[in-house]
């Protein structure tokens, strides 16, 4: 963003990936980096700007607008009936643990087109009472 104006302010869809095209880092480390604004090491010095830090209640980033930047908007980015099953579930909800506890967090299942393309049986133990993974 330039002098005048912050990516808040930004009428643009930014995408995860347009933030973080040249990092080799995982997924929930970028997650954890635009929530809290800090490297995985806790560093948040000059240049990390915390006020532009991505809200939990809206990770579009993360979602729709990735597929959008990949003009793939109608078929992924969403869960919609007539659109690719394209999800992962990690192990925990990410959108209410404290922002360091992100960085403890793992997939235990990933789904494309409908497909399990990775599941971690040992992770997975879903408790039907409190209707979340365990």
């Amino acid at each position: 963003m330039s002098a005048s104006g912050t990516r808040k302010q930004s009428p643009s869809k930014i995408s995860e990936s347009s933030l973080s095209a040249q990092m080799k880092t995982r997924s929930d480390d970028r997650v954890y980096a635009a929530i809290s604004r800090k490297s995985v090491k806790e560093f948040s010095g000059e240049g990390w700007y915390p006020e532009q830090a991505v809200s939990r209640a809206g990770p579009k980033m993360f979602t729709i607008w990735l597929a959008y930047a990949a003009f793939e908007e109608n078929d992924k980015g969403s869960i919609e009936s007539g659109k690719l099953a394209d999800f992962t579930v990690l192990s925990r909800d990410i959108m209410k643990i404290p922002d360091p506890e992100i960085l403890n967090t793992h997939s235990v299942m990933t789904v494309i087109g409908g497909e399990v393309a990775f599941e971690d049986r040992q992770s997975i133990r879903f408790d039907e009472t409190q209707t979340h993974l365990q």
